[in-house]
């Protein structure tokens, strides 16, 4: 049967190219667009579930709930229908990734900064989709990717949206889907009300959410053991601070705190927005930058990608590009800072005042070069969003117009001939659309990697000067008898350490 799809032209716009794989309702199929020329998953509801209007009704749900929420850090839902055998499909995002859950399973747990970096994400995720009425009710590592997206790693997607609730106009429908008491989700996961047997909303995302967080720091779930003893303690126990199981990691109080808040027993206890938890998210501290005694180990900027493991908790091993970036500039604002404030205190020193003015001139020259990457970012991703919010309105309205047509086929009424001009016009539209997109970004990723190539070599030019500078500081440091120097000269000889060992 397989070998049979492989090359199968679906719906008259989707080949076949393999299959992803199979759940519950159906089988997902890795699919090419053939207008678009673009890669897409197509999820396929099993023919053994055709006669099941509960699940016909909840996969249609599927489509409506998940074409409301476009999100950069949602797969998006492009549109569904009806194949010619009368199965039902869902086109969707294809995300080459790979999920928490094999992450987790490879690695056990996550660095803090690592940490905080998917779950602000998977918040923002969260809050967009509340916005539009949607709860995810399955939050779970196996829901939730990974991957690179223009050279950024740890991308994070959130994925299936199968068992969403829909809050406003299509709430009576998923009521009544849900009576049949099926419990719906994951056990480690699931909220104290949703075991309860009480209707669910936003809360249980924010329970689930804290379920993952602490499972990223720990390790493991906040409750493991039998499905029952699981779903007891969910009930009734209090997990322990994510602090106290990882003593030899940095995990600060506000961590401990956010996850507390997210496992309260009561919804009303929790956060009780996902803006609020989002909040909540940005305000934990990282650990201090490179708050490790490890050896300086010798790195390479092309030594990072997708993905990183920093077994101190901080930035001891950076851990990626972005972690790079980050140190390179505090070890900037260090040696400005200190060089200042020894110019302050001291006697006019002709070495220090040329290594802080010949500093400040490399600053000037890189921070303009990294403002212009920084806009050049920003234009992309408003690119991205402003086509990823037109396409899947076009998509979607397409994909009911072509629903439409198909079932008057199957029927055997005569389809208008004003409905075939209207889905061709659209199709024609989103066509053009794809390919002005695909070379605004091509302008704009030639014109980045640019500014990258003169970027790296601003860095190379400044880095013996802002060592010069640095020697000079310690120097200078170990003279002064300021307590205010104290700290500063120490986390600029850990940065020192680091830094000095890329290239």
């Amino acid at each position: 049967m397989m070998l049979r799809m492989i090359e199968t032209l679906l719906a008259d716009r989707y080949r076949v190219l393999s299959k992803l794989g199979s759940g519950t309702m159906g089988e997902v199929f890795l699919v090419e667009h053939v207008h678009l020329g673009r890669k897409e998953a197509l999820k396929v509801v099993k023919a053994e579930l055709l006669e099941d209007e509960e699940m016909v009704a909840r996969f249609r749900r599927e489509a409506r709930a998940t074409n409301r929420v476009q999100h950069p850090n949602v797969v998006s839902v492009y549109d569904f229908g009806r194949l010619s055998d009368g199965r039902f499909f869902l086109s969707m995002e294809y995300v080459n990734g790979e999920s928490l859950r094999h992450i987790l399973q490879r690695e056990r747990r996550f660095p803090l900064p690592r940490a905080i970096r998917v779950l602000e994400q998977l918040a923002e995720a969260i809050e967009h989709a509340h916005q539009q009425g949607v709860i995810h009710r399955d939050l779970k590592p196996e829901n939730l990717l990974l991957t690179k997206h223009r050279g950024i790693s740890d991308v994070l997607k959130v994925l299936d949206f199968g068992i969403a609730k829909i809050i406003g106009p299509d709430q009576q429908e998923a009521l009544e889907i849900s009576r049949t008491g099926e419990v719906l989700g994951t056990v480690f996961y699931l909220a104290p009300e949703m075991l309860a047997g009480k209707t669910g909303g936003p809360p249980q995302d924010i329970y689930a959410f804290g379920c993952i967080a602490f499972e990223l720091v720990v390790g493991e779930p906040p409750f493991v053991g039998t499905m029952f003893e699981v779903m007891e303690a969910h009930l009734d126990d209090v997990p322990e601070k994510p602090s106290e199981l990882r003593r030899r990691w940095t995990i600060p109080h506000e961590f401990d705190q956010l996850v507390a808040r997210c496992l309260q027993k009561k919804p009303e206890a929790r956060f009780q927005t996902a803006t609020e938890l989002l909040a909540a998210v940005r305000a934990v501290p990282l650990p201090g930058a490179l708050d490790s005694d490890e050896a300086p180990t010798q790195i390479t900027l092309d030594s990072f990608g997708d993905r990183g493991t920093d077994a101190s908790g901080g930035f001891g091993l950076l851990s990626t590009k972005t972690d790079i970036i980050m140190v390179r500039k505090r070890y900037r604002e260090l040696l400005q800072t200190i060089g200042e404030l020894l110019l302050d205190l001291g006697p006019d020193k002709v070495d220090l005042n040329l290594g802080v003015a010949n500093a400040k001139t490399r600053y000037a020259h890189l921070s303009n070069l990294e403002a212009e990457m920084a806009r050049n970012r920003q234009r992309a991703v408003e690119l991205e969003r402003s086509a990823r919010n037109r396409e899947g309105s076009l998509r979607f309205t397409l994909g009911e117009l072509e629903f439409a047509r198909a079932e008057m086929a199957r029927r055997g009424e005569s389809v208008p001939g004003s409905l075939v001009e209207h889905i061709r016009e659209i199709e024609q539209h989103l066509i053009s659309e794809s390919r002005g997109l695909e070379d605004q970004l091509r302008d704009l990723d030639e014109g980045a990697l640019a500014l990258a190539i003169r970027a790296a070599s601003a860095e190379d030019l400044a880095q013996p000067v802002l060592e010069h500078l640095a020697t000079i500081l310690f120097r200078e440091g170990s003279e002064c008898e300021s307590k205010e120097l104290v700290p500063l000269l120490a986390e600029l000889k850990r940065i020192h350490a680091r830094v000095t060992t890329i290239r």
